[in-house]
């Protein structure tokens, strides 16, 4: 395996520091300390926070992006009916929730992004436009097999958002929700319980559209 430059692990180091504290708080000199690096390190390789910041973040999208790749964006290229659609939008879904619950890094991914999509579009909009396209127009494809009525682009964005956001929902919360502090893996029971939810959850936002409500 190829060993990860100091580039590559102080970005690595660096994003659950962000994940905690958000970008506002997390100075470069806290960041250092955190790390236990030399500042003058990090901003040998990164001049900026917001230079650093924008590395994490094209950092976790990368990462997301190889795994929505095999589990959503090329099933979504021989679908041909609703059914077809319906079961890879459940699957792909229910899969990335599962995988940010059992995966510490990739949960730390999820939630950076979902802090930087909400609070700091200004600084990682050039980055993420790149990556959440494909991703809005695969998602916005599957669901024209299953409507039944033609949508705005205001309708079909909320309906994008609502069965994503069932993911980031639960990402989130787990630890309040279940108990745990979800700092590893998540017992089995746990996973088939966040399983049959998502999962039903979807059933109705999936019915509800293919129903034209």
């Amino acid at each position: 395996m190829k060993k990860a430059s100091k580039k590559d692990q102080i970005i690595a180091d660096v994003i659950p520091v962000f994940v905690e504290l958000g970008y506002s708080n997390a100075t470069m000199r806290l960041i250092a300390s955190r790390l236990d690096m030399n500042l003058s390190l990090i901003t040998y390789y990164f001049d900026t926070k917001e230079k650093l910041y924008t590395s994490c973040v094209d950092k976790s999208m990368s990462t997301l992006m190889d795994f929505i790749e095999v589990r959503l964006l090329e099933p979504a290229k021989e679908v041909t009916d609703k059914q077809q659609a319906e079961e890879i939008l459940l699957q792909s879904i229910v899969q990335y929730t599962i995988k940010a619950l059992t995966d510490k890094t990739f949960r730390d991914y999820t939630k950076l992004l979902d802090r930087s999509l909400i609070e700091y579009d200004a600084i990682v909009n050039n980055v993420t436009s790149d990556y959440l396209e494909p991703v809005y127009s695969t998602l916005s494809k599957l669901l024209n097999f299953i409507s039944q009525r033609q949508r705005s682009d205001r309708e079909l964005f909320l309906q994008v958002y609502s069965l994503v956001g069932l993911a980031t929902i639960f990402i989130r919360d787990y630890p309040f929700v279940f108990k745990g502090d979800c700092s590893g893996s998540i017992s089995e029971s746990d996973q088939q319980i966040v399983e049959q939810v998502i999962s039903s959850h979807l059933k109705v936002l999936i019915s509800t559209i293919s129903s034209g409500i």
